[in-house]
């Protein structure tokens, strides 16, 4: 019998600092929006700090690869996404810069 194993090992460091205004859980920062075309294709965030979140979509206005944007995300630990790229997340609010 022949089997795979597969081991996946990493550290995620968020540089965010937490304000008066964030919610509990949530992220803010700056980044950009990415278009990643492998997987049907979904929109992501990827942070200045070189985190990467998979939010399924942005709202049409703000759907253009390299846009620069602020945004808060919170972070959805139960979910799973079949992308594999960066960590899912459901967007909160989103602004170009």
């Amino acid at each position: 019998m022949i089997g795979a194993a597969f081991v996946v090992t990493g550290t995620l460091a968020l540089s965010v600092q937490p304000s008066e205004n964030t919610r509990k859980g949530e992220i803010q920062g700056v980044g950009t929006v990415r278009y990643l075309s492998f997987e049907g294709g979904f929109w992501g965030i990827e942070s200045d700090d070189g985190a990467h979140y998979d939010v399924g979509s942005v709202p049409r206005e703000f759907q253009v690869d390299g846009l620069r944007v602020r945004f808060s995300v919170n972070l959805a630990h139960d979910t799973l996404s079949y992308h594999m790229w960066g960590q899912v997340a459901e967007l909160v609010s989103i602004e170009k810069l």
